[in-house]
C-alpha cells in the first residue's frame, strides 16, 4: 500500500496567556485567522493527504470560519488538554482505518510553519526512522532560574550543547503514537508534545531542522511578529517566482 500522510491540528485550547476575548487561534493574522493560517500551510504541502481538527465542544468561532479544502477530513472534539485532543484524532484516524499511516501533528498557533519544512521533514523520516520532529538548535546562554516568569536570581548556568527547540509538527505513525500516548499516560507522565511519548518507547526519533520563523502564537506580541514574517514570506517567494 502506498504511505498515506495525516496531518492533525489541535485547536482546542483557550489561549489564556492572550489576555483576549477570543482563543489565540481565532486571532486576525494577515487577512485570516491564525487557524486558517496554520491550516493553509499544511494543506499546501503535497504530501499531506488528509487533515484533521480538533474543536472544543462548545466553540462557535469555528463554525463561522466556513474553511474549505477538499484534504480537510473530519472536526473531531477536543478534549480537556492538548493531549486529550490529539488522542481523540488519532482515534478518528484509526477507525478510518489509517492505523499504519503516519500523521503529521501539528500546533494551531503555528501559522509561520514554511512548507519547504514539513516536506524536509516528511522526507527525512519516513523509510528511515520511526519519527522525526521540526526543531531548531539553542543559540542563547540558557540560564537556570526561579519556576515564576517574574524576574529572579540566577541560579546556573546550562550548557546548551545538544540542547533543541522542539517544534511542530511532529511526525509520527499513527498507530505507534496513539498507543504510546496511551501508554504514558496510564504510567502518569505529563506530555507536552507527541515526541515526549514516542522517547518512552525508544522509538528512533530524530530532530530535523527548520527556519527560526517557524514561530508559536503565545503572548500579544506575537501576533505583530508573525505579520512582519509572513510578509517577509510572502516578498521571498515573490522574488523566487520572478
Amino acid at each position: 500500500m502506498p504511505v498515506r500522510i495525516w496531518a492533525v491540528v489541535p485547536a482546542g485550547g483557550t489561549g489564556s496567556r492572550m489576555n483576549a476575548v477570543i482563543p489565540k487561534q481565532y486571532m486576525h493574522l494577515g487577512g485570516r485567522t491564525v487557524i486558517e493560517q496554520s491550516l493553509v500551510r499544511i494543506c499546501q504541502c503535497p504530501l499531506v493527504d488528509r487533515v484533521v481538527i480538533g474543536i472544543a465542544k462548545a466553540d462557535l468561532n469555528w463554525s463561522g470560519l466556513d474553511f474549505k479544502n477538499e484534504k480537510l477530513a473530519g472536526v473531531v472534539e477536543a478534549g480537556a488538554e492538548r493531549v486529550d485532543t490529539v488522542e481523540n484524532c488519532l482515534q478518528f484516524i484509526v477507525e478510518q482505518g489509517g492505523e499504519e499511516n503516519w500523521v503529521l501533528v501539528h500546533d494551531a498557533a503555528r501559522p509561520c510553519v514554511r512548507v519547504s519544512d514539513i516536506n524536509r521533514l516528511v522526507e527525512t523520516v519516513i523509510g528511515h526512522v520511526d519519527g522525526g520532529i521540526l526543531a531548531l538548535p539553542l543559540s542563547d546562554t540558557i540560564k537556570r532560574g526561579g519556576h515564576s516568569s517574574a524576574a529572579g536570581t540566577i541560579l546556573e548556568t546550562v550548557p546548551r550543547e545538544g540542547l533543541w527547540r522542539a517544534m511542530t509538527p511532529q511526525l509520527f505513525k499513527v498507530g505507534e503514537l496513539l498507543s504510546a500516548i496511551r501508554k504514558a499516560r496510564l504510567n502518569g507522565l505529563n506530555l507536552t508534545d507527541e515526541a515526549s511519548a514516542m522517547e518512552v518507547t525508544g522509538a528512533k526519533t530524530i530532530l530535523v531542522p527548520c527556519s527560526p520563523d517557524n514561530i508559536k502564537i503565545t503572548l500579544p506580541q506575537d501576533i505583530q511578529f508573525a505579520e512582519m514574517i509572513l510578509s517577509a514570506q510572502q516578498y521571498e517567494e515573490k522574488g523566487q517566482a520572478e
